[in-house]
């Protein structure tokens, strides 16, 4: 498994560093952008979907029917994307996290409940993005399974501005909308990530090359 890692790693290193070089920039200029809040999001989904992008790298270069060859399973093979995809996206939210503060610093002003529900939230968008794209392209592979993955994100993004469209329909704010949503905020990863992760398996077995 570390030497699967750290191919993946070498791969992004090589290949995909100006995307992380990005996403650092991104994340340092919210602390004075006005449009602060894509620019903290956006690197997020960024590295989210690096995964999916690695594995497309391994079909492009016939990568994954040598592996096959080797003793290593498709257990291993699926999981090594997955710990990539979360080293990515914890390593994006931390940065996250430490500018956030940085930015209520330069305001003069610190929200704990906003601040750690923003958090949430850039935890909660970039498990999703990973665990809806890898399922699907193990199962259809990159190509087929990109476009798969569009239509669920459509859903996902539907999904969310009906929840906003409840909320002003009942007239909540946003803060006690925020208040709301919040649980399921925190607990949408603990489920997202384990169903993501075994579908990716079960399909990934049945797949022929």
């Amino acid at each position: 498994m570390k030497a699967l890692i750290y191919k993946d790693l070498l791969t992004l290193w090589k290949n995909l560093r100006n995307y992380l070089l990005m996403c650092v920039i991104f994340q340092v200029a919210s602390i004075a952008g006005e449009d602060f809040e894509f620019m903290r999001f956006y690197p997020l989904i960024l590295v989210a979907s690096l995964p999916h992008t690695l594995l497309a790298y391994d079909e492009r270069s016939g990568w994954e029917k040598y592996a096959l060859t080797m003793p290593l399973g498709r257990k291993k093979l699926v999981g090594s994307k997955y710990l990539v995809g979360l080293l990515l996206i914890g390593g994006s939210f931390l940065l996250a996290a430490v500018t956030g503060l940085v930015r209520s610093w330069r305001e003069g002003f610190f929200d704990p409940f906003d601040y750690w529900f923003e958090l949430c939230v850039l935890l909660t968008l970039g498990v999703s993005v990973m665990g809806v794209a890898l399922p699907m392209s193990f199962r259809l592979g990159t190509e087929k399974g990109r476009m798969a993955n569009m239509v669920c994100y459509g859903i996902l993004g539907a999904a969310l501005v009906l929840v906003v469209l409840l909320g002003d329909k009942l007239g909540l704010s946003q803060m006690s909308l925020n208040e709301w949503v919040i649980v399921p905020f925190l607990v949408l990863p603990a489920v997202v990530l384990p169903v993501s992760w075994a579908l990716s398996v079960r399909w990934y077995e049945k797949r022929e090359f």
